[in-house]
């Protein structure tokens, strides 16, 4: 190879490597809450209270062969994360509903 043709081989190598100097300054991290913090089939918190959805899972299961109770043992975190959705949700429409109310009462018309 020519020395020209190792010149434009190390151009369009460093080319594809981006740009070569100090590197772009990063905003911080930001926390956010991770949503699936909470499906830990392996080390569930003890200190959570079992919602009915869970238990109901529990009941269903107790007569059940084993291998539909594995089943539902790898089901029931999600269950359990689908009933603490579902409550929150209800909470916030809650919320939204008595906001909406009390704009009513605020409106002069």
């Amino acid at each position: 190879l020519a020395l020209c043709d190792l010149m434009s081989l190390a151009v369009a190598v460093l080319g594809l490597l981006g740009p070569v100097g100090p590197p772009a300054r990063r905003s911080p991290p930001v926390a956010m809450n991770n949503p699936l913090a909470r499906f830990n089939p392996f080390n569930p918190s003890p200190n959570e209270p079992e919602s009915a959805l869970t238990n109901g899972i529990d009941e269903l299961l107790k007569d059940a062969p084993l291998p539909v109770k594995v089943l539902g043992g790898l089901v029931k975190p999600l269950i359990a994360g689908l009933g603490a959705a579902l409550q929150e949700s209800q909470a916030q429409g809650e919320s939204l509903l008595q906001e909406a109310q009390g704009a009513l009462r605020a409106d002069s018309r």
